[in-house]
């Protein structure tokens, strides 16, 4: 079943088109979608004597993505205008992002073109009101993932106000919450998860289902931001104030830390810190990676 749309965008320069498996008086008409499949490479080893071999580890290749379409064109936007747009983004050298639209849902992966974009020839495809054109895309990081992801609050104070009284305790003016949330991946695969600290921290820890943990030894001041990205290929530990990387924390990373990843079905993510210190927010941002759209 085709997407409901696909949408193009080169990530460089920001430059988009859209497609659509409806005809319309001008525009972009979508003729095939082929998300294709992920191929997996198996890596195994085999014993003296041994019946078959015994599997070590698998890992998912890159994915080829496929898109048939067809200009259509009129006296207001010729078929060359068009195409010259298409040609202008789709650069074998840029990023491109691909999101679809299906059932009311989107998901989006990125790609490289492979190769520019190939146009027909046939007098009945190629024509004054018609051109039909093929793009094939590899993507590198082959699954499809939610368009906006979910972003979590962990909330550190409860608001809390209590008058004055000669009672033991005084003014409250708000108590701690709760240190730990439950988050269920509904992905095909486990996924990396973005972690934002706002300050004041010490030694920030992160730990999944009470055992695998991300700690980093820094004390992350009021204003500042401790922000973590899991993702195996794309490790990130910055600290930030006002949206601006103010240092590097790599050289803050405790050795026994585990950058993991949020894994399929449920997961307990809590975190502590030392000391009073304790953060004015605590966000965890993840995206879930499906196998199709």
């Amino acid at each position: 079943m085709k997407p409901d749309n696909v949408f193009i965008k080169n990530l460089r320069s920001g430059e988009s088109f859209a497609v659509y498996p409806i005809i319309q008086t001008t525009g972009v008409l979508l003729q095939n979608f082929d998300p294709g499949a992920i191929p997996a490479s198996f890596t195994a080893v085999k014993g003296v004597g041994q019946d078959g071999q015994t599997l070590q580890d698998v890992a998912m290749d890159p994915r080829f993505i496929t898109i048939e379409a067809a200009i259509i064109g009129n006296q207001n936007n010729t078929i060359d205008d068009i195409k010259k747009q298409i040609d202008h983004i789709i650069n074998p050298k840029d990023e491109i992002l691909i999101r679809t639209l299906k059932n009311g849902e989107y998901r989006e992966i990125d790609g490289y073109p492979d190769g520019t974009v190939q146009y027909s020839t046939d007098y009945k495809t190629s024509n004054d009101v018609l051109l039909s054109f093929k793009i094939e895309f590899q993507c590198f990081d082959p699954y499809f993932r939610d368009k906006n992801g979910d972003s979590i609050k962990i909330e550190t104070w409860i608001p809390k106000f209590k008058l004055f009284t000669f009672k033991a305790g005084g003014i409250k003016m708000g108590v701690q919450g709760p240190k730990q949330i439950e988050i269920i991946n509904d992905g095909d695969i486990d996924t990396p998860i973005e972690f934002l600290f706002y300050g004041p921290a010490l030694n920030p820890k992160i730990i999944l289902n009470g055992d695998k943990f991300i700690k980093i030894n820094k004390q992350i001041v009021t204003g500042d931001l401790l922000y973590i990205y899991s993702d195996y290929e794309n490790i990130k530990v910055e600290i930030q104030n006002g949206g601006v990387v103010t240092e590097s924390g790599y050289g803050y990373i405790d050795i026994d830390s585990d950058f993991f990843l949020l894994e399929q079905g449920k997961n307990i993510i809590s975190y502590s810190t030392e000391g009073d210190n304790i953060p004015q927010t605590v966000f965890i941002k993840y995206k879930n990676r499906y196998f199709v759209i």
